[in-house]
């Protein structure tokens, strides 16, 4: 009896709270540990240097009413990530919301067909990018406004004495979409074929009211479009209509490869990516424990109460023949092929690649509506049992996945949180004007571009001028900076931020390499020219630029922003990083000090070079011992490292009083490593 009540009880849960207990379950778990990624972190510096002011500029240039949001929402949020990552997760609800109540008014017979829709909707497997909080939550913003707006339009055409006032809620939302960003714009155009399923007219007056009720938009519509193309003068400041153009020029050499992209890029949004988890969970021993049990955790759970959801509460029911289950499918085959031809456009005018996996499924956003009425589409072709186990297994691989990618996300803000805390052990204050650089750094979810804002964040907190002072550049994408590739002195290094710009010159180089496990290292060009650990285009410019001078090493501690915290445990890498600036301020009891203490902690290095301030900590004390069973140690680990190891010794004999302890030290060296 008591289990019977407790199901009662869940069946009576209205939709929303199980929508919402879903997403929670899919995206929740690694949410306390996700941070900021990629453009997250610039608009944050922005907004917090430049206020409502620096947004503006920042979104001038490409989406100025989408900027306008951001303007109210940074007014309210704090810069914790918790708590945009909780706003993100509110408008994938309120959206998903939008999917339900506008299916619930096309097809109110098939509450279940609507709840699945929405599942497959809210879990889409294509879309990766959901831990972006800041960017992704004003994407839902619009794409809520899109969908509500499809809302008020079938409640318009349901509600005749009403009629206009819903017209007006659409047509009102329909403009926040419209103006706010290109990636829905297209999908405007679905509304005939949402209506033709709307209304329950035959025949031409069926058609009459379609195009009535649709008309207004349509006007609109045209309208935006006329002003995007003609009036608004940065609609193709960042991508260009390359399609338009080649189909100017050779309209038949353009068309069927574009045919092909087309069927190519539909098939991979609607069918391949709900095949991406399974692909994704042969990843996860790699990916630790915690990320490993969540994910399974996740799945087992999802598949449980799915399982259940179909029993009691969304059964698909029992279609006969294929004929009938053709019938109940066809209109949401339908309507998924019409969105998936519409979403594209954007990106196929701009000739901008679709794909699984960051960063291009971002371009994947608009097919979800598509995708998610093929899916449930398909399996009301199945017999009713098949369909229920292909939608409850699809489904729950979905939720898993969406579980395993926040752990990778999860992962990443932990480095690229170790890169800062290590930069800020290592450097106290940077002369400003400076340009960091680094190659390769191990973060997926990053750029060079997005970590400059952290940097100016770092080290000049105060300055809200329009000349920021620091510039990092990754050399694996900053290609076309051709001097700074080839280390010439005395050439210009600008970049334009938007809401500011950095002017820098080659003179003002500064180089880094960070490969974790092993230690955020400031190459010293005196030392590493031929170092074979680092990668040959950063050994070049570290030899020719970088200026370790530039590090004020004299000055107190930087004061890392408020979402870094914690400082992370005190390792190796900690007491590395101020043995090494010790070094540079050439306190050479503290960087002994400092190795006792490392070396204590029965750590090591993971890269023989992190040995190199040690060597001459012990050799400027006087223990040359210690300072030749470092060298050795760190020849053995790599013998490519015998040439680095040999100048550090060329330049302690220089500095370095003579004594019988350094003269049999260097004697052992030069037989062991062949020193010159």
């Amino acid at each position: 009896m008591r289990h019977r009540r407790l199901i009662e009880s869940l069946r009576a849960l209205p939709f929303p709270l199980w929508l919402a207990g879903i997403l929670l379950l899919a995206y929740g778990p690694f949410l306390p540990w996700l941070g900021f990624y990629w453009d997250d972190l610039p608009i944050l510096w922005i907004a917090k240097t430049y206020g409502p002011e620096g947004l503006h500029r920042y979104f001038s240039t490409n989406r100025p009413f989408w900027g306008m949001f951001y303007q109210i929402s940074m007014t309210f949020l704090g810069t914790m990530p918790w708590q945009w990552h909780l706003y993100a997760l509110f408008w994938r609800w309120l959206a998903g919301l939008g999917v339900w109540l506008t299916w619930r008014q096309v097809w109110p017979q098939r509450s279940a067909d609507a709840a699945w829709m929405v599942l497959a909707f809210s879990l889409y497997p294509g879309f990766g990018q959901q831990p972006i909080s800041i960017v992704y939550s004003h994407f839902f913003i619009v794409l809520t406004a899109f969908l509500a707006s499809l809302y008020a339009m079938t409640r318009a055409a349901h509600s005749p004495s009403y009629s206009w006032g819903w017209h007006l809620l659409g047509l009102g939302l329909s403009a926040v979409n419209l103006l706010s960003m290109e990636y829905f714009f297209l999908l405007d155009l679905v509304r005939p074929f949402l209506l033709a399923q709307t209304l329950k007219t035959a025949g031409a007056q069926r058609w009459r009211h379609v195009l009535y009720h649709s008309l207004p938009y349509f006007v609109l519509f045209t309208g935006v479009a006329l002003w995007r193309a003609f009036f608004f003068p940065y609609q193709t400041y960042n991508y260009q209509p390359h399609l338009l153009q080649s189909l100017i020029l050779q309209p038949l050499a353009v068309l069927m490869p574009l045919l092909g992209r087309m069927l190519h890029d539909i098939l991979l949004t609607s069918v391949a990516a709900w095949f991406q988890p399974l692909t994704r969970l042969a990843m996860l021993p790699a990916l630790g424990p915690r990320t490993l049990l969540f994910t399974l955790g996740v799945l087992g759970a999802a598949l449980g109460l799915f399982s259940w959801l179909v029993r009691w509460r969304w059964s698909l029911g029992e279609v006969g023949s294929l004929r009938m289950r053709w019938a109940e499918a066809r209109p949401l085959l339908m309507l998924g092929g019409a969105s998936l031809l519409l979403a594209g456009w954007p990106f196929w005018l701009t000739d901008l690649p679709i794909r699984l996996g960051f960063p291009y499924d971002r371009f994947t956003l608009p097919f979800m509506l598509g995708a998610a009425c093929v899916l449930v589409g398909l399996a009301r072709l199945l017999p009713a049992v098949w369909g229920s186990v292909v939608l409850v297994i699809t489904l729950g691989l979905a939720a898993a996945f969406q579980t395993q990618n926040a752990g990778e996300y999860r992962q990443d803000w932990d480095t690229q949180r170790a890169f800062f805390w290590q930069m800020a052990w290592r450097i106290p204050d940077l002369k400003p004007g400076t340009t960091l650089v680094v190659q390769g750094l191990p973060l997926r979810h990053y750029s060079d571009n997005s970590l400059t804002a952290p940097l100016n964040w770092l080290y000049a907190p105060e300055n809200r001028t329009p000349q920021m002072d620091y510039l990092l550049i990754d050399l694996d994408v900053r290609r076309t900076y051709l001097p700074l590739q080839a280390g010439i002195l005395h050439q210009p290094i600008d970049l334009d931020y938007l809401a500011a710009t950095f002017r820098g010159t080659t003179d003002q180089v500064l180089v880094l390499f960070y490969q974790p496990p092993a230690c955020l290292r400031v190459i010293d060009p005196a030392l590493e020219a031929d170092n074979l650990f680092l990668p040959p285009r950063l050994r070049r410019v570290a030899a020719q630029l970088s200026t370790p001078d530039l590090i004020e090493s004299q000055a107190g501690p930087p004061t890392l922003p408020a979402f870094y915290a914690p400082e992370p445990v005190h390792g190796w890498c900690y007491y590395y990083e101020h043995a090494d600036l010790a070094r540079q301020r050439q306190d050479w009891e503290a960087v002994v000090r400092l190795a006792e203490t490392a070396l204590a902690l029965g750590d090591y290095p993971n890269d023989p070079a992190e040995r190199l301030p040690f060597i001459e900590g012990y050799a400027h004390v006087g223990d040359w011992e210690h300072a030749l069973a470092q060298s050795l140690e760190a020849a053995r680990v790599a013998p490519t490292m015998h040439g680095v190891v040999c100048r550090v010794w060329q330049r302690l004999l220089r500095e370095t009083a003579p004594s019988p302890e350094r003269d049999r030290a260097y004697t052992t060296l030069r037989q062991e490593m062949m020193c010159p």
